[in-house]
């Protein structure tokens, strides 16, 4: 799908938009890593379209993106959502399909951009960012999955999707491995299915002064074990001397990986048996991603040198889940 220019973007938006003449320009917010969001300025909304290319993710379909929102936003318990507007799946408009969105106050931080409100902050504002990003994740789960028009996928399943994209990209042999431990052991269900976030990482929240006000980046989400979404999140909790800490989660006042599994079952009365194979599950998916990033660069598809970064640090993250694939469920 070839993709409009900005300013092709631009005027599309201006004539398709039932406001559009307030658009005074295009500003991208994110960096394509998955479903790519502009701000339209003067209107003070958000567009969310596809990455141009192949993309690091395999889905970047806006529609489902779109309508998990539109549900989840209907909810009254579910977690904080930008509320969506106008969906175009015809591509002639501005190249691709795409979506309009709310545009929510805060901004979002990760590994290594650690915020200095975060870093200068006392340990019951870290213990307070933990609490508000698991109970966010949890009103996930919570949501009737009838009301997803999705089909349950089990771990299994996912965990050959995420294999298959593996095997396109042409992933290294150790990661084929840590699959090959999935099939033969998959992940145990922890009860029926609930919608699931599928990509709960702390930087999917949006934080306004310490508050929580957008879980955002659904397209990945499924009608699922919430154990995935839990397994997704314990994933970035380095729990081994030699994984350096990242999103200030070596803060006083950060939970550990035991606390948040403690505070996961508390809060949807389920049992986390079985959740260190999620979590090298969601570790699997992880390096499938870098293993993406790598090859848009082998391809020619991108020039991003966070890509080549992920080049360095793959087989060290590899050995990271092979190790974590031999642990207890909790340390």
């Amino acid at each position: 799908m070839s993709r409009a220019s900005t300013m092709d973007i631009l005027e599309g938006m201006r004539g398709w938009l039932p406001q559009g003449e307030q658009i005074t320009g295009i500003r991208q917010l994110s960096t394509g890593h998955s479903n790519q969001t502009f701000l339209l300025e003067g209107l003070g909304r958000i567009l969310r379209l596809p990455p141009p290319g192949d993309g690091l993710l395999p889905r970047h379909d806006v529609a489902h993106e779109h309508g998990v929102l539109a549900v989840v936003g209907k909810e009254s318990a579910g977690p904080p959502v930008p509320a969506v507007f106008e969906l175009c799946v015809d591509t002639s408009v501005i190249g691709a399909p795409f979506f309009v969105m709310e545009q929510v106050r805060g901004s979002a931080f990760e590994h290594p951009q650690v915020p200095q409100w975060l870093v200068d902050g006392p340990a019951e504002l870290r213990n307070s960012i933990c609490r508000q990003w698991l109970d966010a994740v949890v009103a996930s789960h919570r949501i009737a999955p009838t009301t997803i028009a999705m089909d349950p996928v089990d771990p299994l399943s996912d965990a050959a999707s995420w294999c298959a994209l593996a095997r396109r990209v042409s992933a290294p042999k150790e990661l084929f491995a840590l699959f090959e431990c999935l099939e033969a052991n998959p992940p145990p269900p922890s009860g029926p299915p609930t919608l699931v976030h599928g990509d709960p990482h702390v930087a999917n929240c949006l934080w306004d002064g310490g508050q929580l006000t957008a879980l955002v980046d659904w397209e990945l989400a499924m009608v699922g074990d919430p154990l995935s979404d839990l397994g997704w999140m314990a994933a970035y909790f380095a729990d081994e001397p030699f994984m350096p800490p990242t999103a200030g989660f070596d803060l006083p006042g950060w939970w550990s990986r035991s606390r948040l599994i403690e505070e996961w079952e508390k809060a949807t009365g389920r049992s986390a048996h079985g959740v260190r194979r999620y979590e090298v599950l969601a570790m699997a998916k992880i390096a499938t991603v870098f293993a993406s990033g790598m090859h848009l660069i082998a391809t020619g598809q991108s020039e991003d040198p966070r890509f080549h970064t992920w080049a360095q640090w793959l087989p060290h993250y590899l050995q990271l889940a092979e190790y974590r694939s031999t642990q207890p469920d909790r340390l």
